[in-house]
């Protein structure tokens, strides 16, 4: 694992309009904006979520290389099926919804 790197591209949020949030779990570091007028209701659940959703993610991800070998590591692209995506395709779906309660946004 490298040095962490600052995300520079961060300084550049609208703090004005939201109020953010890191969420981090293994390699993932989200950085998530709510908007200010609902940001004190919302802060501590949105955290909690979340992070349970990293963390289901992380592990249908480590569940699919088991049944995949290489799924983790590769460089290029792999031949999978696409029926067998599904479970991690959703997953990235649901964390989606967390975040901007818009399912059909995700389009795998």
């Amino acid at each position: 694992m490298g040095v962490y790197q600052p995300r520079l591209y961060r300084e550049g949020m609208n703090a004005e309009r939201f109020s953010f949030f890191s969420s981090v779990y293994m390699e993932s570091d989200l950085l998530i904006g709510l908007p200010r007028r609902e940001a004190a209701e919302l802060w501590s659940s949105m955290q909690v979520r979340v992070l349970d959703e990293q963390k289901r993610l992380h592990s249908l991800i480590l569940d699919f290389e088991r049944t995949h070998p290489g799924f983790t590591s590769a460089m290029e692209p792999l031949d999978i099926k696409r029926d067998d995506l599904v479970e991690v395709t959703d997953a990235f779906c649901d964390i989606q919804y967390v975040l901007s309660g818009a399912r059909s946004l995700c389009l795998f």
